[in-house]
């Protein structure tokens, strides 16, 4: 009996210990969801208030727009003037709705639907569209989740 207790108190150790890691990486794990879904909202934000600096900084240094059926827009800078001259003509309204992220080494991937209206200020019909977008986040130095490629695709109407 004395051999068993010789075995067992090491292993009930390392379950314990395994139990311990593993809840604290679930933890981190939803703590990283969380900061990539506050990009997420923090976008919508900045989208319906029409605020072109504010999507900028939501934007890698190195970030990529990847517009469908247009060149890529490429660095931070460059984004925020593009959305500078889109909300000087256009009313938007915008939501990138919750969607299936994914997490591994500072990277983080979001794969979502959107829906997007568009009223242009000078007048005129309102224009809907709906589509898909993938968002690669890159994890920064001071721990902050930035945007490094925005993707997306616009639904056909029938």
């Amino acid at each position: 009996m004395k051999n068993h207790a010789y075995f067992v108190r090491p292993a009930i150790f390392v379950v314990a210990l395994l139990c311990a890691i593993l809840a604290g990486g679930a933890a981190f794990a939803a703590d990283e969801t969380a900061a990539v879904d506050a990009v997420r909202r923090d976008f919508n934000a900045a989208f319906n208030a029409n605020d072109a600096g504010a999507i900028g900084r939501l934007f890698d240094a190195e970030g990529m727009l990847l517009p469908p059926g247009m060149p890529a827009v490429v660095g931070a800078e460059k984004v925020t003037a593009r959305y500078v001259g889109h909300f000087a003509k256009t009313r938007s309204q915008f939501e990138l709705k919750p969607g299936d992220s994914r997490i591994c080494e500072g990277w983080a991937f979001l794969n979502a639907e959107f829906a997007r209206t568009d009223a242009p200020k000078a007048g005129g019909t309102p224009a809907s569209v709906e589509g898909h977008c993938l968002l690669v986040l890159r994890k920064q130095a001071d721990g902050s989740w930035k945007i490094f490629r925005d993707i997306w695709n616009e639904t056909a109407r029938p």
